[in-house]
């Protein structure tokens, strides 16, 4: 069985992170910042209630969503006493439109989150000029879409939030790199941040762990093998393992995130961030592009946004349980579990994204050509043809 994924860190990166957990009281202290307008924290769960916190708006202020994202964050606005208006993300392009942010922008209206999906990234340029002309700030949520690129060039955005979690790319289990231009703001939210509990050493020592025993089952064997015993046992995989690779498991979700990343953690992150290669991301690209060549436009999401780096490779089915069974039987594990997002209704449009169609296929840069060859041909004998 090929695994539907596999966690961007090496076995020495991992073992170098426990090092530094067992050493952590001969490290140096690590500051939070990364240059001046840069903060590190726990998650972006994290980095975005803190700023909502500096900001302290007024109860019943209206953030504009996109009505794609994690239910956390959601439920971090609804926290501060806000109110989440969403707007449709585009299948095709893995947008959103000024049309529709502009359709829905009240007196109420303070603040716009975009969430950039499944690795792809949106031009927000006319966005951010609508931001600016109405005094709405913007927050760019790039959670799913680290290109390599974290710099001011990024993101036309006055707040962008980048993370590291356990299953992202580049991760360094967990933490987030949160960048605000706002000086006035970010000394807000690095006084906040500073105000926060260092979480434990022993804590992020046992995510490692945890990283290490993923790093085994997703071996093609030991996966099969896991696959096969889920079956036995009469265990869903995808339940086992998004309990495993969920990044704030529980409802406390304030109570959870509400912590600084420790030192390991800390150092772990920018050695992360100043080692990564440009040239991880071109791969899975490539196996991306293999996996998919022939199949029709309307079947990838995001199919026709270019700067797609695909952190993962969804497509749509009017039937995804029997494409999902069709792989599994023959070797390739897809799954329609491979994050938390959850869907806001929002105003419908002829080609709205709708997580409940998509089915996420394994796609990563060791994938071998015969398997990325193999998968291909197995979704055009599916039906999933351009032709």
């Amino acid at each position: 069985m090929v695994p539907r994924g596999k966690l961007d860190i090496s076995y020495s990166e991992v073992f170098k992170a426990i090092w530094y957990c067992a050493s952590d009281r001969l490290l140096s202290k690590q500051e939070y910042g990364l240059n001046a307008n840069k903060l590190i924290t726990l998650s972006v769960r994290t980095g975005f209630h803190l700023v909502l916190s500096a900001l302290s708006l007024p109860p019943g202020s209206e953030v504009i969503v996109s009505n794609i994202n994690i239910p956390d964050m959601y439920a971090i606005i609804a926290a501060h006493g806000l109110k989440a208006i969403p707007v449709p993300v585009r299948f095709d392009t893995l947008t959103v439109s000024t049309e529709d942010i502009q359709s829905v922008i009240s007196k109420n209206t303070r603040v716009i989150l975009l969430s950039h999906l499944f690795g792809a990234l949106m031009d927000t340029t006319k966005i951010a000029a609508l931001a600016k002309q109405r005094g709405l700030l913007l927050i760019e949520d790039c959670a799913q879409a680290f290109g390599g690129y974290y710099g001011d060039n990024v993101s036309n955005a006055a707040i962008t939030m980048f993370s590291f979690g356990l299953i992202k790319t580049n991760t360094a289990v967990s933490g987030a790199v949160i960048q605000i231009r706002d000086p006035n703001l970010l000394q807000k939210v690095i006084n906040l941040s500073n105000s926060l509990p260092c979480q434990s050493t022993s804590i992020f020592r046992k995510k490692l762990l945890k990283v290490l025993a993923i790093k085994l089952l997703t071996g093609k064997t030991l996966y099969s093998a896991f696959y096969k015993w889920c079956l036995k046992t009469n265990r869903d995989p995808d339940e086992v393992l998004s309990s495993a690779t969920r990044g704030i498991p529980g409802t406390d979700v304030l109570g959870k995130i509400s912590y600084r990343p420790c030192r390991a953690n800390i150092i772990l992150l920018k050695q992360r961030l100043n080692n990564f290669n440009l040239s991880n991301n071109f791969a899975r690209t490539l196996k991306a592009r293999e996996i998919v060549e022939g199949l029709a436009l309307a079947a990838i999401a995001g199919g026709i946004n270019t700067n797609n780096t695909y952190w993962v490779l969804p497509v749509k089915h009017n039937q995804p349980e029997k494409l999902i069974a069709y792989l599994r039987n023959n070797g390739f594990d897809a799954t329609q579990k491979a994050s938390s997002l959850i869907e806001l209704e929002a105003a419908t449009t002829t080609n709205h994204l709708q997580l409940n169609w998509l089915v996420y296929l394994p796609c990563y840069r060791s994938m071998s050509p015969k398997d990325c060859n193999r998968l291909n041909g197995l979704l055009l004998n599916f039906g999933l043809s351009g032709k």
